[in-house]
């Protein structure tokens, strides 16, 4: 009899669960009707009213809706709709940057160059959303703000630091070699050596900063030279393995 409550029990457990599951309904975007309404031109200026007039506890989630609607409507304006919502609301121009960055990452840069001139006093925190949003491209981004904020290459190499802890060595390193002369461009040279994954198991060093797999986090930095065969080495032998070499079987092997 215990075991036939206990049957019943559960059978009831999830009887509610599925009846609580059928009522959950998501809410559409409240901004989409709305912004559907204005012209191309208006858009943008619309769009940063929206956020204007939240409050400030709402920001996140009035900026991401808002943000969503928009590039719904006009994925391509979304450079001119993150710089209006910056200018207008400095204080979430990396959470528009960051969010219209994910929804079209083949704006990142123009989008993170937008937000940056219209909102150049969160340059840092911006840089840093942006190239978490979208880590493929973080050079790429990182040059363009450095573009726009001339002179403030320690504070970006700082924010990218933070964005792509992977690089933190590399820019600690250069800045010790060069105490008086920080240079986003030089580092970014410098990051050709980062390593990044791909569909392969085995990692392979990036050809270049743009040669990132898309969606792909850098895991590491190598500044070691390829390894190559010792001159030395006695013909006939086996060279030892290094690196990510794989060893091939001998010749004379013989499946089982």
């Amino acid at each position: 009899m215990k075991k036939v409550a206990s049957f019943l029990a559960g059978l009831l457990l999830i009887a509610g669960a599925e009846s609580r599951a059928e009522k959950v309904v998501f809410a559409p975007n409240p901004f989409r009707d709305l912004l559907s309404q204005s012209t191309a031109a208006e858009l943008p200026t619309l769009s940063a009213d929206l956020v204007k007039k939240a409050k400030a506890r709402d920001w996140g989630e009035t900026v991401a809706n808002v943000i969503n609607a928009a590039l719904e409507i006009n994925p391509t304006a979304a450079p001119s709709i993150v710089a209006a919502i910056a200018k207008s609301v400095p204080e979430v121009a990396s959470i528009a940057a960051s969010t219209a960055a994910a929804a079209q990452p083949k704006q990142a840069v123009a989008i993170a160059s937008a937000a940056v001139a219209a909102a150049p006093s969160r340059a840092a925190k911006i840089l840093t959303a942006v190239c978490r949003a979208v880590p493929s491209q973080y050079g790429e981004i990182a040059l363009a703000i450095a573009q726009v904020m001339p002179g403030c290459d320690l504070e970006m190499l700082n924010a990218l630091s933070e964005a792509v802890p992977a690089l933190s060595g590399t820019i600690s390193a250069y800045l010790t070699a060069h105490p008086g002369a920080p240079s986003v461009g030089a580092v970014v040279t410098q990051a050709k050596a980062v390593v990044v994954p791909s569909s392969d198991p085995v990692s392979t060093p990036a050809a270049g900063i743009s040669g990132l797999t898309p969606g792909g986090f850098a895991r590491g930095i190598s500044t070691l030279p390829p390894s190559t065969p010792s001159a030395s080495t006695p013909s006939g032998s086996t060279p030892p393995v290094t690196g990510n070499t794989r060893p091939t079987r001998p010749a004379t092997y013989q499946r089982p």
